[in-house]
């Protein structure tokens, strides 16, 4: 399948030993619809197969070393996380442009207004766009959640303040409005909060937090062993984390994607807290490790956790 990557080491590989002032600065500019440009105008050449790899790319980019948690879901979801990802991705990029509020509401109101009538009417040459009509063919998105995500999109532009509490709200219904949009119906408390728990760890991998889910008050840069603040972060994740290794109603066919999730999401954590300043890394070994773990240990133990 040309959407498919060429590959199993291409999704196993998604990072660099680069700095944490250096690392992940690459992937924010990987969607040709970021932040400081504008959509660019429809063209006639409908390429499902590139669509596909566009989307999977920015997905890859954006997942990190989650990525290869991709590997263990069937190719009709995963052709849906990496369409939906790229989407959501870009999305949230224009709330974090530098123009004026006015002019980055405008382009998430393009953005929402582009989708509506790929899947309404026709695709308009992009190549989000593109796949996000074919996989409707297949399987109709939840508008409602997508409708969502563009309502918190805007949201966050107009948001004044930056709280902790504002923040944690916003983790719950993106990730609410995320799986719905992937899975249709309404998700379990339980597997929301998995998620947004999983969005906190994904905040660590980096200076730059893509969906700036992260906490306000951590700067990584500055954060050394033993950081109340940073203890505290790396504790919540990891409570949230292992309540999250109990789901016991995980969407079909996911169950083993989120046990590598959960697992990798214990290593970085791990990492920060032993060097916060030092970008965390899952090396290939442990990569291969994880997804063998998951996929074929039901129920594998929970890694350790530094105190």
């Amino acid at each position: 399948m040309a959407n498919r990557p060429k590959n199993l080491f291409s999704i196993l590989d998604s990072g660099s030993d680069e700095p944490v002032g250096q690392r992940r600065e690459e992937a924010s500019l990987s969607s040709r619809h970021s932040r400081h440009t504008e959509l660019q105008q429809p063209t006639d050449n409908f390429d499902p197969g590139r669509a596909g790899a566009v989307c999977a790319t920015i997905c890859r980019d954006l997942l990190l070393d989650f990525a290869p948690a991709l590997i263990l879901v069937k190719s009709g979801v995963r052709r849906r996380v990496q369409a939906l990802a790229a989407y959501a991705r870009t999305l949230f990029d224009f709330t974090k442009d530098l123009s004026l509020e006015g002019e980055r509401l405008a382009q998430v109101n393009r953005w929402q207004f582009a989708l509506d009538q790929s899947l309404d009417v026709e695709p308009i040459g992009q190549p989000i766009f593109e796949q996000m009509a074919l996989l409707e063919k297949e399987y109709s998105w939840n508008r409602e959640a997508l409708d969502r995500l563009t309502a918190l999109a805007r949201a966050r532009v107009l948001v004044v303040g930056n709280s902790g509490a504002v923040r944690e709200q916003e983790r719950i219904e993106v990730a609410r409005a995320l799986l719905r949009a992937l899975f249709g119906d309404e998700p379990s408390q339980e597997l929301v909060l998995l998620a947004a728990a999983l969005f906190r760890a994904h905040s660590l991998l980096g200076p730059r937090d893509h969906l700036a889910f992260r906490r306000p008050d951590l700067d990584l840069e500055a954060s050394e062993p033993g950081d109340a603040r940073l203890i505290a972060e790396c504790a919540d994740i990891r409570g949230a984390l292992t309540r999250g290794t109990e789901l016991a109603n995980a969407p079909s066919g996911t169950s083993s994607a989120l046990r590598f999730a959960c697992a990798a999401a214990f290593q970085i954590v791990d990492q920060v807290s032993a060097r916060p300043q030092v970008a965390p890394k899952i090396g290939l070994v442990s990569r291969l490790w994880l997804l063998v773990q998951s996929r074929f240990i039901p129920r594998p133990r929970t890694p350790s956790r530094r105190p």
